[in-house]
């Protein structure tokens, strides 16, 4: 049993770090697209979704143990509200900088200013754990409940 438990973190951790990897070549190509046309275009959505990934792998574990368990499947909504809803919303905040809205642009403005996020060429911010929260939040709401008789 302790070779399964080895070898399914050494796979969890390989999978992250390719999806990691993956991610910084859509991120390159991101820089390149936004500095040459200023467009945005489909990268930044496969991003979202690779950071979402990562945190569906980290929750997995919860996942696969819920879906041993007896019992029909329901959501957590508590959880997938107060902490799922805040995380989408802040999670997308870059996305708000290419709506037309001009609420959502000043709102983008607000946190990029106080956030220390000034352009695309940086590392790891707020909004790429957020999204990795998201992915977590949205695998662990997910469980199966046994009725009492």
């Amino acid at each position: 049993m302790k070779g399964k438990s080895w070898l399914k973190y050494l796979i969890y951790i390989i999978l992250i770090i390719v999806l990691l990897l993956i991610k910084e070549l859509f991120m390159k190509k991101l820089e390149e697209n936004y500095l040459r046309f200023y467009n945005i275009n489909y990268f930044l959505f496969i991003i979202v979704a690779i950071n979402l990934i990562v945190g569906i792998i980290l929750g997995l574990d919860h996942f696969i143990d819920e879906w041993k368990k007896d019992g029909t499947w329901m959501i957590h909504l508590p959880k997938l509200i107060l902490m799922g809803v805040p995380t989408l919303l802040f999670s997308t905040i870059l996305l708000f900088r290419y709506l037309e809205n001009q609420m959502l642009k000043d709102i983008y403005t607000f946190f990029i200013s106080y956030g220390g996020v000034k352009n695309l060429n940086v590392g790891i911010h707020f909004d790429t754990v957020l999204q990795i929260i998201l992915g977590y939040v949205i695998i662990t709401s997910f469980c199966k409940h046994r009725r009492k008789i």
